[in-house]
């Protein structure tokens, strides 16, 4: 696996939520940004799609966790696989009824923010909302920054 630069996943989120603020060519400046990431991101998406194909997600429903479990918007998302964000919210319905059902197999996906909506902050205790976190991707390790303490937390993504 090839080493990824650091991703600015919050930064991506806030992009896509600006998209239509300002002149075209700052519109289209943040589209290629987002299609850089999508490509950058390529390889991690693909590998940690995987334990979720495995969990009996369709190969659609596990790209949409992948990206979720990095910590992607709906709308980041959408924007990068190219469909609606009301299709990646069904994406995301159908992948959680099916968890839900087999929830022994998400054990696979150990370590993710997938399933978290919000984190705590291991050194302050404060609430982070994943929504809102400054989420970053450097490699096989996500981090994320309390903006209330300004700790930054990292995480080891997927195999070993």
């Amino acid at each position: 696996m090839c080493r990824m630069g650091e991703i600015d996943i919050s930064g991506v989120s806030r992009s896509v939520n600006s998209l239509s603020v300002g002149s075209r060519s700052l519109e289209r400046s943040k589209r290629e940004k987002i299609a850089d990431v999508k490509d950058e991101v390529a390889p991690v998406v693909e590998e940690l799609a995987e334990p979720w194909s495995a969990a009996g997600l369709s190969d659609r429903e596990a790209e949409v966790a992948a990206y979720r479990q990095l910590g992607f918007t709906n709308a980041a998302i959408a924007l990068m696989i190219d469909v609606s964000k009301s299709t990646v919210n069904e994406y995301h319905r159908r992948a959680t009824d099916k968890i839900d059902a087999a929830r022994r197999l998400v054990s696979l996906a150990d370590g993710s923010l997938a399933e978290e909506k919000d984190l705590s902050c291991p050194n302050c205790g404060e609430q982070i909302r994943r929504s809102h976190g400054d989420i970053t991707l450097d490699g096989r390790e996500l981090s994320v920054r309390c903006r209330s303490c300004y700790e930054t937390h990292t995480r080891r993504l997927g195999r070993r």
